[in-house]
């Protein structure tokens, strides 16, 4: 998937898409939320290659919000399954779904 993990939302949807990351966070993540602000989304961080944690920051800027996710695995065996999840985890940010042709990895 080539969704960016790094995107801009206007302004007046900001509100309703940094929801949505809480929401995907609280359903999809096996590590328990550490920090959930306006601005930071972060679980603790996963101890096993198939624990996956998330983060979020959003930016405020001039007309839009600048969005950046990520998702991590505690070791290497799980690095290319937690990119493609970083990647549907921005996808369902940015518009409230879940890509129908690629699968999110979900934890062991």
């Amino acid at each position: 998937m080539a969704f960016p993990l790094r995107f801009a939302i206007p302004n007046n949807e900001a509100e309703i898409a940094w929801g949505r990351a809480q929401s995907f966070v609280g359903r999809f993540s096996s590590m328990k939320l550490q920090v959930a602000t306006d601005y930071v989304i972060q679980t603790y961080n996963p101890e096993s290659a198939w624990e996956f944690g998330y983060a979020a920051t959003r930016t405020p800027g001039i007309g839009h919000a600048l969005c950046d996710v990520d998702c991590q695995t505690g070791g290497t065996l799980g690095a290319d399954e937690a990119e493609q999840n970083a990647h549907i985890f921005a996808y369902y940010v940015k518009t409230g779904l879940i890509p129908p042709d690629i699968s999110l990895i979900a934890p062991h």
